[in-house]
């Protein structure tokens, strides 16, 4: 029987160690750029929507106040709006799950598609965390507006 030669086929294992390399450190270096997206502001995407519509959009603003409403018959249905500092602002549209901590005027950041009529479709939602230096009653008062809320739009669907 006759030996193989690794090098009859043209390429050494170095070769193919460093290709393997190349290939790997590229597939990392791809999915942080798309996936590590920094997030603008909405004052930057109103300055010229089209060229994020229907593109993966990552939207930092704030939940604008009396703007959420939860869908009646879909408690997973969430509509509101968010502002830019520069009061521009964008409509959201949510199926799903809410972080625990999310409220009305609180900083989101928001991930999604925004489309031509200017509607975020959202497939993620990040809420920033208040400073650590914040009264804590801050926070319990918080939760207490956001369980109201769940409990009026309970009681409004029931009237429905």
């Amino acid at each position: 029987m006759e030996e193989s030669n690794p090098r009859a086929s043209g390429m050494s294992w170095k070769t193919i160690a460093t290709i393997v390399t190349v290939v790997a450190v590229g597939l990392l270096v791809y999915s942080s750029v798309t996936g590590g997206r920094h997030s603008v502001s909405p004052e930057q995407v109103a300055k010229n929507p089209d060229a994020f519509v229907g593109k993966p959009i990552k939207i930092e603003g704030k939940v604008v106040k009396e703007s959420w409403s939860v869908g009646r018959n879909d408690n997973f249905d969430h509509r509101f709006q968010i502002v830019g500092q520069g009061g521009k602002t964008f409509d959201v549209h949510f199926h799903g799950a809410m972080p625990d901590p999310f409220a009305e005027d609180r900083q989101v950041i928001i991930t999604g598609k925004l489309d031509k009529s200017r509607m975020i479709t959202a497939t993620r939602i990040l809420v920033k965390c208040p400073s650590r230096y914040e009264d804590k009653k801050y926070d319990q008062h918080e939760m207490v507006n956001y369980k109201n809320k769940l409990r009026q739009n309970k009681v409004a669907r029931r009237q429905h």
